[in-house]
Formats: C-alpha cells, structure tokens, sequence
C-alpha cells in the first residue's frame, strides 16, 4: 500500500501542484534570432558559444543566469577572465535530482555519470534502481530536504537541480562556494513539449556530445510535427477532459500549457482551450461538470481504476467519460517502487506521449500503434 501511495502523490505533486506555480506567470522569452533553441524560451545560446543563459520568472520578477561551459584543457586564467558560473565539460560525475534530468542524460547515453539521486521511489531508470539497491550511488535524501554533507562528500562535478523559486538559488549558494556548481534547469517552466524536450541541446554542451543532442531533438521533432500535420487534418475532433481532483478542487490544464498543447497538437478539442493559462487552474467540481458534458474522453486521471476513482469519490461517476468508460492515466510505465518513466523518456520523447493522445483521440489514425505511458483504466 505504501507504494500505491507514494506513486500517486508524485503524480498529484508533479502534474498538478508544480505546473500551478506557474499558472499566474508571463513565460520569459529570450527573443533572440541567432539562439540555437528554437522552440525553447527560458533558454540561450549563440550558435558556436560556449555561454548559456538561464532566463526565470518569479511572479513579476525576471532573473538569470550565465553558464560558461569550459574544456578541461583551458586555464584557469580563461575562467577568470568572463564572470558567469564555470562548468568544466565534459561532465564526468554529476547528481542528477530530477527524473528529468535522468531522461536527458539517459538519451545521452550518459547514465553512468550519475552518481547522486534523491527520491528514488520517483526513479524509473532500472540502471540507476540496481546501483541505488546494490549501494552503488550516493542516496542525497529528499529533493525538498538535500543532504548538504553527502553531497559535499560526494562533491560532483555538477549538481543539476530544477529552479521552482529565487529563494531555491539563494538557499543552496553554499555549494557554488565550495565549487561544486549547480545547473538550474527551467524546462518544466516551458509552455510546448518540443520547448521542453529542447533542453536536451544544453545537456549536449555539457557532456561534449552537442551533435548526438542535436541529431536526437531533431529527430524527436520531425516526428512530432509529421504526427501533428496528421492530427491537423482530422475534421471531427472529440472534446477532451483533462487533469484530476485533489481533494474537493479540480485541477484544470490551462489552455496554454504545455499539457493543453498537447491535447491541440493530438486532434483534440479541449474543453479548456479558451484559457491562457500556462499552468494549472483550480476550479470547482460544478463547473467540471457543466463544461464536460461533451467530453467523452479523459486523459491524466490521477486513479488506476473505476473502482478507485469512485472510492475516491462518487462525483466522478457524474462524468460523461466515466460513464462512457473512456478514461486514461499516464502510469503504463510506472515499478514497483512509484517511479513513472512518463517523466523520464516521456519527458524528452514528446513524440511518443503525442503518438498516444492521437491513438486515443482517433484509433483509425495510428492502428498499429501501441500505447506506451498512457493506459485505459481498468
């Protein structure tokens, strides 16, 4: 039961409560024409460069941060030389406190770099599981409460860590002092799966592999578009219901975010379209009710079952896709232990999670296709 538990509260905390922080925020963009990220805008750099700039938003406050990635064999005089956080590439051991970076340096074919995780019921990379059981990698202990002095024992070359608040970069400026640098990601703050998926160029920097980075996003998009210039030309599109309850309050993918994206690019007609919101809504079961009453479709229940979402609670079973029986979660990849590979490889594959809500939306579409993170509930 412990595992039941701890699986679904991560999906309650990451699909929900994360992407709601910033539901009231403008997305940064860095608006520049020579930028090697095309889709994404929390991100920076020339083509050629060696600097990368992280661009966050905390509410109305914009902030951001230089990396300047350096070979090993350049001096010392060079670092000195440009002000920004120093990165000596490649990497060659790094705590990785995010299933999503695990994704990216996976892809990578990086894994074996990885020799710090916390929270590692949330992991679903069965290398990392094994070492983590055979006491092979530094256990960091919870994301929202770091063990400082492991870390300083382990003293990677990186610690990569997702930036949710400024308080978060202010909080751990101990370890910048004792060089160990820390690279703040801010994918998840993205408003497309292609933005997010991008990121991967900036891990390709820093393990000096920037060609293999490039030919996997480009790949990944080039499907992604092909799937959704398919999607595009689908005239009926059935409406969709998206997210879940917790509690008595419901929340609602906003109409531009990623998720909401997402459910667009598939052929589905979202019943939340009309917002633009980036992150989550918080909306009442009522109005669930009244703007759902055409969907026959739900994806993103929080539930494995029926059975589980009616003890849950009997509201749900006033749903037109309940009762229709046409409901989804995404937890077809998830172990014994919690860890949902939804966000490891779905997170840097959006191909893939986009050729699921097509086959769910519109089987004829794509009739070989199997569904591989979302399931239908039993």
């Amino acid at each position: 039961m412990r595992i039941k538990i701890t699986s679904y509260w991560y999906g309650i905390i990451v699909f929900f409560t994360i992407i709601a922080s910033c539901s009231n925020q403008q997305q940064t963009s860095t608006h520049h024409a020579d930028n090697i990220f095309t889709h994404a805008k929390n991100i920076y750099s020339a083509k050629g460069s060696n600097r990368v700039t992280i661009y966050f938003s905390w509410n109305s406050h914009r902030d951001s941060l230089v990396y300047i990635l350096t070979d090993s064999s350049s001096s010392n005089n060079n670092k000195k030389q440009n002000k920004g956080i120093h990165i000596t590439t490649p990497l060659s051991q790094v705590a990785a406190l995010s299933t999503t970076h695990i994704g990216m340096i996976h892809e990578l074919e990086k894994t074996e770099s990885i020799r710090g995780i916390c929270d590692y019921f949330r992991i679903s990379n069965p290398a990392i599981l094994q070492k983590y059981y055979n006491n092979e990698i530094t256990d960091l202990g919870s994301s929202m409460n770091l063990n400082k002095e492991s870390i300083i024992t382990l003293k990677p070359d990186a610690i990569f860590k997702v930036a949710f608040n400024a308080e978060d970069i202010k909080e751990n400026a101990l370890f910048q002092k004792i060089n160990i640098p820390i690279i703040y990601t801010y994918s998840w703050h993205e408003k497309t799966p292609l933005a997010r998926a991008e990121w991967i160029k900036f891990f390709g920097m820093l393990y000096n592999c920037r060609d293999k980075a490039d030919s996997i996003f480009n790949q990944v998009e080039k499907r992604y578009l092909e799937l959704q210039a398919l999607a595009d030309t689908i005239t009926h599109k059935p409406q969709i219901l998206a997210g879940d309850m917790i509690k008595d309050t419901w929340y609602m993918p906003g109409g531009e975010s990623y998720f909401g994206n997402y459910i667009c690019d598939a052929g589905g007609n979202y019943i939340f379209s009309h917002d633009s919101s980036t992150g989550s809504v918080p909306i009442n079961i009522e109005k669930v009710l009244e703007i759902s009453k055409d969907a026959h479709i739900w994806v993103g229940v929080q539930t494995e079952s029926y059975a589980d979402l009616q003890s849950k609670s009997k509201t749900y079973s006033h749903l037109h896709a309940f009762q229709k029986h046409n409901c989804y979660n995404y937890f077809a990849r998830t172990n014994g232990d919690g860890g949902n590979d939804y966000w490891e490889t779905g997170f840097v594959r959006p191909d893939i999670v986009l050729a699921d809500l097509i086959h769910i939306f519109h089987p004829d579409i794509l009739p070989n296709h199997s569904l591989v993170f979302y399931k239908k509930l039993e």
